[in-house]
């Protein structure tokens, strides 16, 4: 997810060697460490530089993988669920306080995908909004 009018001020921009950027996305991202031959699922939160060191139990992204998500607007969460290859159980991960910081009125979380390595794809399937109260 991300705020929509924070990326567009940014001139979509996501990264700075400014201490205090503030990117607006709240995702789980993938990088490729060439000594382990593996890639490392990250995630990332705007408001929380800690949390985007940490190394998360999650699937590699890969060629027909699923990857949900769900956007709790009530607990600000944003839980991300798939499966690792060949294996029927789901693996979840939860991110917390998925808040925008944008000027009141102007806070738009937005599904989004950025794309890092050159070859990246994307399909995305289905796209569902519900409104349920507790």
């Amino acid at each position: 997810m991300a705020d929509k009018n924070v990326v567009i001020n940014n001139k979509n921009k996501f990264f700075s060697k400014d201490e205090n950027f503030y990117n607006g996305v709240f995702c789980l991202y993938s990088i490729y460490k060439p000594e382990r031959c593996a890639n490392q699922i990250l995630p990332w939160h705007p408001s929380n530089s800690m949390l985007n060191n940490y190394i998360v139990n999650f699937p590699p992204f890969e060629v027909g993988q699923e990857v949900n998500m769900i956007y709790n607007t009530i607990y600000k969460s944003l839980i991300f669920t798939s499966k690792y290859k060949n294996k029927k159980n789901c693996v979840t991960y939860k991110m917390q306080n998925v808040v925008s910081v944008g000027s009141m009125g102007m806070t738009t979380l937005t599904p989004c995908i950025i794309f890092y390595y050159p070859g990246d794809k994307v399909q995305i399937s289905d796209l569902q909004v519900k409104n349920q109260f507790i």
